[in-house]
Parts: C-alpha cells; sequence; structure tokens
C-alpha cells in the first residue's frame, strides 16, 4: 500500500505501452521484442486481466494507478510496441564521366546554374544531406528503396531507383569504380539500397548511377566544290568518339579542321551554319554564336572552339561546325593596255604605263605570273564566297566588295566585262571584272585597255624677238595614236613658202642658236605621243635682222621738216629702239614748229585727226595719243557720250589689225614720246610728228550782271586774263561760265572740235543769274564770247547775265509743344526774282490742320525758349539770294489746356497734386462732379477716390498713371479713355489735344480661379475648381463638398497651416453670390469696393489670378497622461500630444524602462473617472482614445513568480500515479518556459523603450 518511486523510461524508436508482471506473453519477450513482434506482444500483454494480492495486477497501462502488491518484492516487465512512422532516409547519386559524385536534388536532378552547367559539389555527402528522400516505417523492421530487390519479408519498399538520363543505376550487387579526372584518386561506389529501420531515426541508403556511352559524332561542315569535294578536311582524321555521360573534353579547334578561307567559330548542335557560305555565313554563325541555351539532354546549343565540352546524356549527339567566313580574303587585280600596234603592256600598280628612256613602252607579258605583274598587282581583301567586282559599272551587279580599279588611263578605253575586243593583229581580248572570291585568296581579275586613235599631243612654236624675249606660243594640237610616234611642220616667215605663215613673218626656224642676251634656244621635234595629251615638242624661230623703218617729220600741211629729208633705216625685227638713237646714226635731230611743242610719233600723220591738226584739234590728238598705259592705247572718253573721234577709230584699227597680225607687224604703242623707246615691228613701218599748240597765249573776260529792271552792272574786280591755246576758240556756257570750248554757231571744223576746259569759274558762278549769248542782238562787240585766239594776246570777250525770276527759297513752320520741344516742321518751296525782298506768311490757326491751338509769332524779336533752354526767334524776312540759300521761318507755341484724369471708382495710391514729376503739369484736387460722378461721402474725408486735373499745352506728351499709380480692387486697370473713345496703354504716352480732355481708367474685371483645398489627408470628398469673374451677377457656387470624420468645418483660410478661418463658408458663398446686389448685409457684403466684404479680402489677397482656399477643420482629440510613471519596476513617459477620436496610441510616443528583474504585467485605465485593470502590457496601445484617458503601469517580479510556482509543485508517485515516459523533464522543461516567456517579455520591454 506503500506510494512507488520510479525514474522516467525511454526506448529510442519505440513506445511505453504499460507495465506487466508476466516477462513472456505469447511466447514473446515483451521487453527484448522489436518491430511488428514488439506490437503483437503489446497488444497481448495490454489483453492480460487479472490482480493477486501476491503479485498485484496483471498489465498496468503506463501512467495507470498501482497498487503495491503483499509480496517483498514484484517485478514490472516494461511492454514495448515499435512505432510505425520512424523516420528513414533515401540518398541518390550519379558518378560523371570524370569521376566527380554529384549528389541528386530531392526530386531527382542534377542542379544547374544559370548558363545550364552542372553545378560542382565540394561535399556531396553534405549536399545529399539537405536533399534526401525521406520515408517512415516501423522500428526494426527492413526498408527496401528498389524496387528491384522485392523481398516479401522486407514489407517497406520504396521505387527510389528512378530511371536517370544518360545514367544507369547500380544496384547493390554490381559495386562501381570510378577514377577522378582531376585528382587520379579510384573512388569505388556501392549502392545499399536495403537496411533495418533505427528507432533513432538516422538510417540512410544510398543509391548510386553510373555513366552510359555517349557517341559524339562531329559535322566539319563546309561547302560542295566545282570537283564534288568538300571544302573542309579534318587535319588529324575525323574525332568522332564514344564518351561517357558527364564526362569533359577538349572540343577540336581551328588546328583540328580546316576550309580555305573561314573560321571555325565553334560547334553547335543546330546546322544552320556548318555549310553556309559568304555574308550569309556570318550572320548566321553570329545568331548561332550568340546561343546560350543548354539543353541537359542534348548539351550546349553551341559551343567555342578549342574549349571544355560536357557530354549531355543523349545517347547520340552530333555537333556540326559553325563556319563564319573571313572578311578579309586577299583577291588581286591585274591591268593591261593593248598599245595601238598590238603590244600588251602589263601596268604599274600605281596605273602608270612602265617606259623606257624614250618613252617607250616595257612589254612584261601578258598574265604570265611574269615577277613584274605579281610585283603589280592590285591586292584586295573582302568576304570569302561573295562577289567582288573591279569595276564600278553597276550594270554588273550590286555586290558587297567593289573597287573602281577600272581607271581612266589616258589614252585608252576600258573594255567592259563581257565585251570581246580584237586587234588589228587579229588577237582578242575580254575584261574579267568579277568573280567570287576564292577562300584559297588566288582569285585573280583581269582589267584590259585598248589604244585611242585620237590621242593629241602639242607643238609649241617659240619666237625670240630681237631684245631676246619670247613672244607668245603658237600652240598646234595634233591627233595620232596613243604611244606612236609624234612629228611636227616646221613654219616659215617668208610669203610664198610652203610652209608659209603670216604669224611667222619676220622670223626663221632655227634648230639652235643664241639671243642678244646669250641664251641658247634647242628644238625638240621628235618624240611618242602620250595617251595623256602630255607630251609637247618645242620648235624655236629666231627674229629676223632687217626690217625696213621711215620717220617723216612734217604734219599734213607740211610744217615742220627734216633738214634732210625723211629718215630711213634697217632694223632688227621687235628690238627696243630709242628715237634719237635711231635719228643720230644718220646726223638727224629733233624737227621744231613755231607756237607748237613736238609732243611724239604717230603711226598716220597728224595722229588720224584729219588735215591742219592746229590749236584745240592738236591738243586733243596729243592728249589721246598719249593715253597709253603699258604700250596699250586707252581712249579717256570712253563711256562719256562723245562721238567716236578719230584717236578711237585709229586704236580700234590697230587692235583689229594686231589680231590679224599676232607677230606685231605694227608698233607695240599707237604714240611714242619724242625721244622715247618702241617696239620695232616685224615688217616696215613708217612714224609721223605729232605736233600740240601752246597754251600760255593771253586774253581778257569781263562779266555783267542785269537787274529786274534792266540795268546792266560790271562785276567790278572780275576782269582777268588769262592764258589760252593757240589758234583756239572761247565762250561762255550755258551758266555763264567761262569755258574754252568751241562755238555751236560757228562752221569752221577747227573750231567745232575744239573741246577742252579751260575757265577758271566754276559752274554756277553767277547763281540765281542767267547768262545771254548776245545781249546787244549783234549790234556792237558788247555781246562778244567767242572769237579765234592768234597768238597776239589782244581779244577782249565780254558776258552778260540776267536775275532769274525763278530762284528758290524756303519758309519753315515750326511748332513748340506744350513740353517745348519742337514738332517735324512744315515746309514751303517758294519762288522769287534773285535779290528781291522776300516775307513768310503765318498758316491760319483756326483752320491749318495740324496747327490749330497754336499761335504764330510773328515779331523776329519775340524769344521762346525750349525745353533744354534754348531761345529761339522767328525770321520771316530776308533777301533772296541767287545760290538758293535763302530760308524763313515762323514759331508757333501751344496754347493751354486742361486734363482731367477720373480714377471712375479707383484709387489713388499717391497724394501727389502733379501727375508727372518733371512739373511739365501743374494739378490740383478736383471738385469735378460731371459725367463720372463724386461721392458726397468720401469727398469731405478723402482725395484718394476724386479727379485730378492738370494744365497742359497743345501736343504736350504725358505719360499716363500705371497700376502703381491707382487701383481699383478686382479689377485690372486696361488703359485710360477719353471723351472721343480713344484708348490708351497704362503707363503710355498721350498726347494733349488742342483742347480740353477729360481721360478715365478702363478697368477690366479680374477672373480669379479658385482652387479649394480638403486641407487633411483623411477629408473626403471633391470640389471642383471654380472660374469667378469679379462682379458677376449671375454667379452661383455649391455647397462644400468636404466632410471629414471626427471634425467640424469651420471655414476657409489662405494659409494651409492656419487654425481659425479668414472667410466662414457662409461668408464665402454669400460673398461669392450676392456681391452684385451691391447691398449691405450686417456689414459684411455691400459694395465691391467696400474692404468689409469677403469678396474685396479674397481680391486683395490674390496673387496673379489663382486663389486657393484651404479648409479650417477642428477635429476631435484626447491626451492621455500616466501616473506613476516612476516605480521601483521601472519608469513610463508618454508624449502628451493629442490623439485624434477613436485612433490608439502610437508606439513611438510612449517609453517603457523596466527595471532589472521586472517586466511590464497591464495597466489600470482610467476613463471618464471609471479605473479598469487590463493585465496586457500593449494594453495602452490598444485601448482607443474615446475621452482623455489615464494610465497606470503595474509591474511584475521574476523572483517573486518563481518562488510562488514552486510553493504550489509536488511530484508524487507512490499510490498515486505511475511515471509516464518523459514526466521528470516535462515538468523542468515547463518551469523553464514560465521563464523564459518572462524574460523574453522583459527584453521586449526594454527594447521598446530603445528602439525607435
Amino acid at each position: 500500500g506503500a506510494s512507488a518511486v520510479a525514474s522516467s523510461i525511454a526506448r529510442a524508436g519505440y513506445a511505453l505501452v504499460g507495465w506487466t508482471t508476466q516477462r513472456t506473453v505469447s511466447g514473446t519477450d515483451v521487453g527484448t521484442s522489436t518491430g511488428l513482434a514488439s506490437r503483437s506482444a503489446a497488444q497481448a500483454a495490454a489483453a492480460l486481466a487479472g490482480r493477486t494480492s501476491s503479485a498485484g495486477k496483471a498489465f498496468t497501462a503506463a501512467g495507470g494507478s498501482y497498487v503495491a502488491p503483499t509480496a517483498s518484492e514484484v517485478t514490472l516487465y516494461a511492454v514495448w510496441s515499435a512505432d510505425t512512422d520512424t523516420a528513414y532516409y533515401v540518398e541518390r547519386y550519379v558518378v560523371t564521366g570524370d569521376g566527380d559524385l554529384i549528389a541528386l536534388r530531392a526530386d531527382g536532378t542534377v542542379e544547374r546554374d544559370a548558363d545550364g552547367n552542372v553545378v560542382a559539389q565540394a561535399d556531396p555527402a553534405a549536399y545529399a544531406a539537405g536533399q534526401r528522400v525521406s520515408h517512415q516505417g516501423v522500428t526494426d523492421e527492413y526498408a527496401v528503396a528498389d524496387a528491384a530487390t522485392a523481398d516479401p519479408e522486407k514489407s517497406w519498399i520504396n521505387h527510389d531507383n528512378t530511371a536517370r538520363p544518360g545514367y544507369s543505376y547500380a544496384d547493390h550487387s554490381h559495386p562501381y569504380t570510378a577514377r577522378s579526372k582531376v585528382t587520379g584518386v579510384e573512388t569505388t561506389y556501392a549502392t545499399i539500397a536495403t537496411d533495418g529501420i533505427s528507432g533513432d531515426g538516422l538510417m540512410r541508403l544510398s543509391l548510386y548511377y553510373t555513366p552510359d556511352a555517349t557517341h559524339i559524332i562531329f559535322d566539319k561542315g563546309g561547302a560542295e566544290l566545282a570537283s564534288g569535294e568538300i571544302d573542309s578536311s579534318w587535319v588529324a582524321g575525323d574525332p568522332s568518339a564514344d564518351h561517357l555521360t558527364g564526362s569533359t573534353f577538349t572540343l577540336p579547334g581551328t588546328a583540328d579542321v580546316t576550309r580555305p578561307g573561314y573560321t571555325l567559330v565553334g560547334w553547335s548542335t543546330d546546322p544552320i551554319a556548318a555549310t553556309a557560305k559568304g555574308n550569309d555565313s556570318r550572320s548566321k554563325a553570329d545568331t548561332v554564336a550568340s546561343s546560350t541555351a543548354d539543353d541537359p539532354a542534348a548539351g550546349k546549343h553551341f559551343s567555342v572552339q578549342g574549349t571544355t565540352y560536357f557530354v549531355p546524356t543523349d545517347a547520340t549527339v552530333t555537333l556540326h561546325a559553325v563556319w563564319k567566313a573571313n572578311d578579309d580574303t586577299t583577291y588581286y587585280v591585274e591591268r593591261y593596255v593593248i598599245t595601238a600596234d598590238g603590244r600588251v603592256i602589263a601596268l604599274e600598280q600605281d596605273g602608270t604605263i612602265p617606259r623606257s628612256g624614250d618613252n617607250t613602252p616595257i612589254e612584261h607579258g601578258n598574265h604570265d605570273g611574269s615577277a613584274f605583274i605579281v610585283a603589280n598587282r592590285i591586292e584586295r581583301t573582302g568576304v570569302t564566297d561573295e562577289e567582288a567586282i573591279a569595276d564600278a559599272d553597276t550594270s554588273i551587279g550590286t555586290p558587297k566588295w567593289r573597287t573602281h580599279d577600272n581607271i581612266v588611263m589616258a589614252g585608252y578605253h576600258y573594255i567592259k566585262d563581257g565585251v570581246t575586243y580584237s586587234d588589228l593583229l587579229g588577237n582578242s581580248y575580254m575584261t574579267v571584272a568579277s568573280g567570287n572570291i576564292d577562300g584559297t585568296g588566288d582569285m585573280i581579275l583581269v582589267l584590259y585597255y585598248f589604244a585611242d586613235e585620237n590621242s593629241t599631243y602639242t607643238v609649241n612654236h617659240h619666237r625670240v624677238t630681237g631684245d631676246g624675249v619670247e613672244k607668245d606660243l603658237i600652240v598646234e594640237i595634233i591627233s595620232k595614236g596613243t604611244d606612236t610616234p609624234a612629228i611636227s611642220r616646221k613654219r616659215s616667215g617668208v610669203e610664198g613658202d610652203e610652209a608659209y605663215d603670216p604669224d611667222f613673218v619676220g622670223y626663221e626656224y632655227k634648230q639652235t642658236f643664241t639671243d642678244v642676251n646669250g641664251v641658247t634656244y634647242v628644238s625638240h621635234d621628235v618624240d611618242v605621243v602620250l595617251g595623256d595629251g602630255s607630251m609637247v615638242l618645242n620648235l624655236y624661230y629666231a627674229a629676223r635682222i632687217d626690217v625696213r623703218l621711215e620717220i617723216v617729220a612734217g604734219d599734213s600741211d607740211g610744217n615742220g621738216s627734216w633738214s634732210l629729208g625723211n629718215f630711213v633705216s634697217n632694223e632688227t625685227s621687235e628690238s627696243t629702239l630709242k628715237i634719237s638713237e635711231v635719228l643720230a646714226t644718220h646726223g638727224y635731230v629733233l624737227p621744231t614748229r613755231a607756237g607748237y611743242d613736238l609732243v611724239g610719233w604717230s603711226l598716220v600723220a597728224d595722229g588720224a585727226m584729219g588735215p591742219s591738226a592746229r590749236g584745240e584739234r592738236s591738243v586733243e590728238t596729243a592728249r589721246r595719243l598719249e593715253s597709253v598705259e603699258n604700250g596699250e592705247f586707252v581712249d579717256p572718253d570712253a563711256g562719256e557720250g562723245d562721238q567716236l573721234g578719230g584717236a578711237s577709230l585709229l586704236a580700234m584699227l590697230l587692235r583689229a589689225f594686231a589680231d590679224e597680225n599676232p607677230t606685231f607687224e605694227m608698233p607695240n604703242a599707237m604714240f611714242i614720246e619724242p625721244d622715247g623707246t618702241f617696239l620695232m615691228p616685224t615688217s616696215q613701218v613708217t612714224l609721223y610728228a605729232i605736233w600740240r599748240a601752246r597754251s600760255d597765249t593771253t586774253y581778257t573776260v569781263t562779266h555783267y550782271l542785269v537787274d529786274a529792271d534792266g540795268v546792266a552792272h560790271e562785276v567790278e574786280g572780275d576782269t582777268r586774263e588769262f592764258t589760252g591755246i593757240t589758234d583756239g576758240s572761247y565762250a561762255v556756257d550755258a551758266d555763264g561760265n567761262v569755258t574754252h570750248t568751241y562755238d555751236p554757231a560757228a562752221t569752221d571744223d577747227d573750231i567745232n572740235n575744239a573741246q577742252v576746259t579751260a575757265g577758271e569759274k566754276p559752274a554756277g558762278y553767277y547763281p540765281g543769274y542767267t547768262y545771254v549769248s548776245d545781249y546787244d542782238n549783234g549790234e556792237g562787240d558788247t555781246g562778244l564770247s567767242a572769237a579765234n585766239l592768234d597768238g597776239e594776246g589782244t581779244l577782249a570777250l565780254k558776258f552778260f547775265y540776267t536775275a532769274n525770276i525763278d530762284t528758290p527759297y524756303v519758309v519753315r513752320h515750326i511748332r513748340v509743344t506744350g513740353n517745348k520741344t519742337t514738332l517735324e516742321e512744315v515746309i514751303e518751296n517758294l519762288t522769287g526774282t534773285t535779290d528781291t525782298t522776300v516775307t513768310a506768311i503765318p498758316f491760319d490757326t483756326e483752320t491749318r490742320e495740324g496747327f490749330t491751338g497754336y499761335t504764330v509769332i510773328v515779331d523776329p524779336d519775340t524769344p521762346i525758349t525750349l525745353a533744354d533752354g534754348t531761345l529761339v526767334y522767328s525770321h520771316p524776312k530776308d533777301n533772296l539770294n541767287g545760290d538758293e540759300s535763302t530760308v524763313l521761318w515762323l514759331y508757333y507755341i501751344a496754347n493751354d489746356h486742361t486734363l482731367t484724369l477720373d480714377p471712375n471708382r479707383g484709387t489713388w495710391t499717391d497724394d501727389a497734386s502733379g501727375l508727372d514729376d518733371d512739373g511739365r503739369g501743374e494739378g490740383s484736387w478736383s471738385t469735378y462732379d460731371g459725367s463720372f460722378g463724386v461721392r458726397e461721402d468720401e469727398a469731405e474725408t478723402s482725395t484718394d477716390t476724386l479727379p485730378r486735373t492738370f494744365t497742359y499745352g497743345t501736343d504736350s506728351i504725358i505719360t499716363l498713371p500705371t497700376e502703381d499709380d491707382v487701383k481699383r480692387n478686382g479689377y485690372t486697370l486696361g488703359g485710360w479713355e477719353d471723351e472721343d473713345g480713344n484708348v490708351y496703354e497704362p503707363g503710355g504716352a498721350c498726347t494733349m489735344p488742342d483742347h480740353d480732355s477729360i481721360l478715365k481708367p478702363v478697368w477690366i474685371q479680374n477672373v480669379y480661379n479658385l482652387h479649394f483645398d480638403k486641407n487633411d489627408p483623411v477629408a473626403t470628398g471633391r470640389m471642383e475648381d471654380v472660374e469667378y469673374t469679379y462682379d458677376d451677377p449671375d454667379f452661383q457656387l455649391g455647397k462644400t463638398g468636404f466632410s471629414r470624420r471626427n471634425a467640424k468645418f469651420l471655414g476657409w483660410s489662405f494659409s494651409p497651416d492656419a487654425t481659425e478661418p479668414d472667410i466662414s463658408d457662409e461668408q464665402l458663398m454669400r460673398a461669392l453670390t450676392l456681391l452684385a446686389a451691391g447691398e449691405l448685409d450686417d456689414g459684411l457684403f455691400g459694395d465691391l469696393d467696400d474692404p468689409r466684404t469677403a469678396m474685396y479680402l479674397l481680391a486683395a489677397l490674390a496673387d496673379g489670378s489663382d486663389i486657393t482656399l484651404y479648409a479650417v477643420w477642428d477635429i476631435e482629440k484626447h491626451t492621455p497622461s500616466v501616473v506613476g510613471g516612476v516605480q521601483p519596476g521601472g519608469s513610463v513617459t508618454i508624449d502628451p500630444e493629442a490623439i485624434e477620436y477613436g485612433f490608439t496610441i502610437p508606439h513611438e510616443a510612449v517609453g517603457i524602462d523596466a527595471t532589472p528583474g521586472y517586466y511590464l504585467k497591464g495597466w489600470l485605465i482610467t476613463i471618464n473617472g471609471v479605473t479598469t485593470y487590463v493585465e496586457d502590457p500593449d494594453a495602452i496601445f490598444n485601448t482607443p482614445m474615446t475621452a482623455d484617458i489615464i494610465f497606470e503601469p503595474v509591474w511584475g517580479n521574476y523572483a517573486e513568480d518563481a518562488a510562488r510556482l514552486a510553493r504550489g509543485r509536488r511530484f508524487k508517485y507512490a499510490g498515486e500515479r505511475i511515471p509516464q515516459t518523459g514526466d521528470l523533464a516535462s515538468d523542468l522543461a515547463g518551469f523553464a518556459a514560465l521563464l523564459g516567456v518572462a524574460l523574453v517579455a522583459a527584453g521586449a520591454c526594454r527594447r521598446r523603450c530603445q528602439e525607435p
């Protein structure tokens, strides 16, 4: 009857069923039986019944009540039953062809990386431990992972040896030995497919799979040649062979397989690039090479040649070569020319013809591979098996590799591709300008050119003058076959010779000669015709020495002559001669002529000016003949409208003659100085003396002015002495100016043709007067204005001028504005009689447009002050000068007028009495109460809204006020409008009219965009933006569309941070909808300009045209607080910020710091005076704020809790209960768990106050 005490008891993989007094039940030992037998014995023992006083009950269930028997010693045998859920595991491995062990994943596959490669395992066993297949069975019974090992006694059979592609399962009777390719170490792997299930649940079975043989076939690819062979080949035989799954080997590289003109990129399971050619192979190779696909069965889609290859699981894998055509395969271009006589000449690489020292082409064979031809080929590169063309002719095709090697060959013609050319000897030639680029790099293109039968060469005929100067070339262009001998024909200057050429008169051909300067010339008259026309023959001709020269001294009238007769001599063709030296050789001196100077020599008598070159004509002759620049005549009167004179005609004739006589049969100058030099012509020539009349013969001129009454007045001091040209005629022009010119009334040719200005008076010397050519109508000599100057110096000329009646003068009318500035003048152009008094007539200021509002100042002594302080005066009369310089002027001053500015319900922003700061207007406050009106209630107290009046003169420029000067709430100043409806820009310029004027502002209603902001992230609802035109009587606004939980809408503010509204909702609604009525409503609405109205406030605060109104909310909030914040158990602080109704306190607002050994147990919560205890550390965070709440912390102590727990626990076994498996451990674990919870809670409290 005493209590029994026992310890806990356990058996791995078995459950304690109970206790029995019988060791053997149904022949089975209940304590030592295993597996299924233990389960049968346990069932039989549990069925035992009965009890004896001496031995007790036959069977007592574990944990059951047991009464001690009377016997002094009783043995109870534990009854064990094997567990049916004991775990065991199956691990699976593959052994690769390289001898590496790879553990399979739980799903039976091999782990691969993103590129499809098998992931290496540093520790396969450790990897397998995480990928095991888990099973359950009866403890100590056999488990089998191989369905092929069937055994009826082993009922736990699993088919874990599933098929593995590329691998064969190695059962327990076939161990597999593998050698590591890396280390060379051999390892034997044996399958363990069956074993007893150990009670500790750690039994594992290991299955191994060995690699199968995979046949790797290599397709070398390549393209079929014309011979039927394939252009790719193995260097050392086909490497196709068997390889074990998972093994690695090096793929064939560029040294193992070749294909002319192609590069082996790699190997692919796709044959697309194996046989491709040219650019197609390049694009396909790039496409295949970019593939990263990796099929475990078929292997990588693409592998780079010469790299390591991992053998896949398929029984047979074909790898196709990936060929990429080279883009630098060489080919060559050879070029030949076929001369006119049938020779074939290979060109130099630079496209030129090889020649010997005498320009003869050098032959090197025709496409025979000689060293010269090979060395001078043009080397090109392109893509293998693509077409290359050495001909820019696009009709051949459009290949990618085209070169313009058929360059232009001077003197030869290109033979196009496909055209056959036959030379004079019957030989045929055909250009091959295109072909596919052979991978061997040996392809040759051949271009042919045939000779031009019309190549040209040049023969230059050089004529060397007597001075040793080469004349202009005579160039002869001759056509002949390219590279044939060139010929030349010598010219003769002797008329009647077969080779006569007028260009060579005065010259004769010389093979070699030396000129007067010692320069030797050698003719080059034989060579070969070059195709580029560059071949030149040079023939030289020397000047003859027997050309006749004659010099004549007299003119056509015989004036002037030699004392020894005419001069004649023989000279060298085109040699430079000096007159005095030539004359001295025959004892001659220069001739003389009374009254004339010898000025030079000409080719014709009198310089071609006609007979008797006297007076002005002799001067004109000299002038024209002296107009020579660089030996060429320049007509000084060309383009001036004069008739073609004799000298001009002579110059034209000489030029025409020179064009016909390029050997220069005439002198190089039409005029030669008296002792000048000239170039001897190529044929005989006669020179004539040129005489010029002297210009220092004297004569007098007197002038008379005839006034308006017909009285002539001699111009005092204006009788002068002049010098003139002998035999010249003198007169005046139409303006009375003295000129030395021809007389229009004369008939003498000598007088008519004289045309040289000699007078000293400028044009218009007597302005305002007109010359009268015959004032006395032919009576007497009072009108003598022209006569011949005979050289005696007694000639006197008299000239008369009458006053003009249409002499112009000007009257200027000048207005001075109210700004004291002048406007654009009005000019009157009038006429009168020269030297009479003229007076200005003022404009009528009542009717004259532009002058109304002004007063004319006629008095020349009345000053007028301008803006810059300048004093000006009118100038109403003066003498009319003949030079048109007379100017009269009248000033008009502006009249004063008033300008009134009415703000029209606006407000002036300043208190100035004047409109402008510069004092241009005097202003004053106005009592004006005209059409615009004045509010009587403001007139007495304020002037800010009253009109202002200013005084300005006509046409004053006034700068009008801007919005900075006058404002009206809710409106924009659009301009100023006068009584005529004219509108002026604010701040713009306004011109004062010629009368009083009134301006009022043009007020434009502002348009505001009202934007409504909820101003709270919780608020809901929507209010559309409203466009409101100020003072719009038809505007309607809906009710407020916003709402917010736990809050009351107070109104609107202009700031998002405001707590009090600027405008209530009612005020805003009534302001926007009732403003137009003009009614006062408790002082809130009324006049638009009343600052007490809500809309006035909106307009005043608006920045631009947008107004944002922010909703102002009264949100219901409550404040949390803490009492007893500092206690022995710890301290608590709380942020006193109010919390919205219904929301809880955030964690960051509470600080909790527990004293070591304490933890936060709960809270005393007081709401509206009622206190409730909540045993939850987080109660402060879970309590909604429906009112102001007081929180008081309640702390717990770990030591006190443990002592209390110890005092209440008892362990009783004797007579109470049989101990169960793990009872003691369970009790101790329960205490430890309780202690752990407390510690965690304490840590959480501490962390909560430390962490953010």
